[in-house]
Formats: C-alpha cells, sequence, structure tokens
C-alpha cells in the first residue's frame, strides 16, 4: 500500500529595504515616484523595481473633503486609468499632462495598479466608479506566464507648495503584491542511508484551483483588499522531456539522518523559478472533497542504476487558506521507510521438498 505524505508550510513575502523616492519639481506639474517591497529571498524574481515599466494612475479630487471621508462617494475622475511609463524619480512620462491645483485646500488623492494593459487584468474602474472599485483577473496555467499584480497604496490628500520638501509636486506609490505565490519542494524518507536511491520529480499539478477573481480594493491599505475567487483549474509545473525537472534526492551521508533535505522544484526555462502567482483564496469549511484541491505528482525511482519506474500519485484532498502577498511552500515526501508502509521490495524464498524414492532395477 503507498502512502503519500503533503506537508505544507508558509513564509511571509516581507517588504523590506524599500528606497523612496524624495525628489523636488520646481513647477506644479505632477511628477510620480513608486516605490515597492523588495524580496528577502535571493531567487524571486519578480517585479521590485518599476523603473522601465508602465502602471496605471487614479485620481480624486474631492475638493476641501478628506479622501477617507469622501472615497465611498467618489469618482476618479481628475485621472482614470492613465498610462505612467516610469522612467526613474519625478516622473512625467505620461499624457496629458495633469497640475497641482494653486488653492493647497483642494487636495488630491492618487494610487495605481500595475502592470498597465496586462491582459490577465480582466476588468478594470472607470470614470463612473463610485469608490475604489474592483479588479477582475486571471491566472493563466502556464508557469513562464505569470503575472505580478500589484496595487498601491493611496497617496491621500496631496497638494503642492513650491519650496515645501515633502509637498513637492511628487506623488510617492507604494505598491503591493496582490496575488500569492505557490511553491513546489520535494524531499523522500528511507529507513536506511543509501545513496543509490534515486527520486526524480517531473511534474506537479495542483488541480482544482480557482483560476479567476475579484479583488475589491481596500482605501486605507492595498493589503488588506478582499479577494473572490471562482472558476477551478489545473495548474502543472512541468517542461518538456529534454528539460524536464529533474532534482536527485540524496539521503546525506551523515550516518544517521534518514530523510533528504527538500529540494524546491524548478522549471529552468521560467523567469519565475517555478513559482506560481496564485490568486488568494480560502476553501469554505463546509467544502464538499469534490470541491477541495487534490495534487498529482510525476515521479521516477530507480536503485543502483537500475531502469527507471515512472509513477504518479494523487494526494487525498486537501483545503486551502492563500492570503494576499504570501508565499506558501508545498512539500512532497515520497516515504520508503516502513513508518510510510515500508514500499520496499522484499523476498521469501521456499525449496520443495525431493520427490520421493523411487527404486530402479537394472537387470544383469
Amino acid at each position: 500500500m503507498k502512502r503519500f505524505f503533503l506537508i505544507a508550510t508558509a513564509s511571509v513575502l516581507l517588504f523590506g529595504a524599500c528606497s523612496k523616492n524624495e525628489v523636488k519639481t520646481e513647477d506644479n506639474l505632477i511628477g510620480f515616484g513608486s516605490y515597492t517591497g523588495l524580496s528577502t529571498k535571493a531567487n524571486d524574481t519578480f517585479v521590485t523595481n518599476l523603473v522601465g515599466k508602465h502602471f496605471g494612475v487614479y485620481a480624486y479630487a474631492l475638493k476641501n473633503t478628506a479622501f477617507a471621508d469622501g472615497i465611498a462617494t467618489s469618482t476618479p475622475g481628475f485621472m482614470t486609468n492613465v498610462d505612467v511609463n516610469y522612467d526613474g524619480p519625478e516622473c512625467v512620462n505620461y499624457s496629458p499632462l495633469r497640475y497641482w491645483p494653486a488653492d493647497n485646500s483642494n487636495k488630491l488623492s492618487f494610487y495605481g495598479y500595475y502592470p498597465y494593459g496586462d491582459a490577465k487584468i480582466i476588468a478594470i474602474p472607470d470614470k463612473a466608479t463610485v469608490g475604489m472599485g474592483e479588479y477582475g483577473f486571471s491566472a493563466v496555467t502556464d508557469p513562464t506566464q505569470m503575472t505580478d499584480f500589484m496595487v498601491s497604496d493611496v497617496a491621500a490628500d496631496q497638494y503642492y507648495t513650491k519650496g515645501d520638501t515633502e509637498h513637492n509636486g511628487v506623488v510617492n506609490l507604494n505598491f503591493h503584491h496582490l496575488l500569492c505565490q505557490v511553491r513546489v519542494g520535494a524531499k523522500m524518507t528511507l529507513d536506511v542511508n543509501d545513496p543509490s536511491t534515486v527520486v526524480k520529480f517531473y511534474s506537479v499539478t495542483f488541480n482544482n484551483v480557482n483560476s479567476k477573481g475579484t479583488v475589491a480594493l481596500d482605501a486605507a491599505k492595498a493589503i488588506d483588499s478582499d479577494w473572490t475567487s471562482t472558476t477551478p483549474a489545473n495548474y502543472t509545473i512541468s517542461t518538456e522531456a529534454k528539460t524536464m525537472i529533474e532534482k536527485n534526492l540524496a539521503v546525506p551521508d551523515d550516518g544517521t539522518s534518514k530523510v533528504s533535505e527538500t529540494v524546491l522544484l524548478t522549471n529552468t526555462e521560467a523567469e519565475n523559478n517555478g513559482v506560481f502567482l496564485m490568486i488568494p483564496q480560502t476553501t469554505p469549511a463546509d467544502a464538499t472533497d469534490a470541491q477541495k484541491v487534490t495534487a498529482t505528482i510525476v515521479y521516477g525511482y530507480s536503485t543502483d542504476g537500475g531502469v527507471e519506474v515512472i509513477d504518479t500519485i494523487t494526494t487525498s484532498p486537501f483545503t486551502l487558506e492563500w492570503l494576499i502577498n504570501k508565499v506558501y511552500t508545498y512539500i512532497f515526501n515520497i516515504d520508503f521507510s516502513a513508518a510510510g508502509g515500508n514500499r520496499a521490495i522484499k523476498f521469501t524464498a521456499t525449496v520443495d521438498n525431493w520427490d520421493p524414492n523411487k527404486d530402479i532395477i537394472i537387470g544383469l
């Protein structure tokens, strides 16, 4: 009997090492600066710097009403999905240009989203949208085509005063990742230290994961926005045979350890290093097994250079609790040990009895 263990661990993508753009302008032209949270993981290749990229901007003119007091009934008529081609601090690379009101009591409030014009963003607010509005997003199943969807906090109640270093005409937008990262790792367990046993993972598929969602933006903090997800789909980390994921999992030769080190499975052809950027979602408490998620793993194993056996396992249904801006690593443990069902091939030998003695008489 095959026994398979699914272990899920989560860590948080931290906002650290941010460099806020502090710049000055000598006229009342509205310029933009931006910064994003830099990952603490060295192998993350997602967006950490928006220079050279496009983001969309919305702006509200609430006159002398504070943004927090007026957003519920306001529309983004001052700027509606304006394409900012961000070329660095004090950016004015957008059209048509906007200018600060001469009366500082007429304050403006701004936020941005990234990336501008991406086909995976399937719905955006328009000029008539009341409040912050919603975005629709579709997470594609191709791990090489992920999009790092981000929205900034609102830069609220902004105004310009010439010579004022704080109100210097530049709107600083702090962007947050609104999706979650899902990574895959693997290890194996053996009863004895057996470096001749090799396990290779070829693909991992998450079945029945919601692929589309709508996020209602939070006016106070973008990272507190609320997702609703739909449309189940399957997500596979794999490549063509010539570039298959192929990580040898060997038990460390320390004389005591029976569990291999965890190996992150990597799609070497993918910019995102085998990581899914997924819509945050939580499995309902009353979900049936058919509504839950399973994982299908294709792996091969061989011993002492022998013929590789390809095996496929599908886990029991499990639930998800994927939250905004979190990193989740699913570690699949192929267990060859006695505790895991003792999958070692065993032999029992018997010897048949001799046939009864038979005399043969030969005449002379």
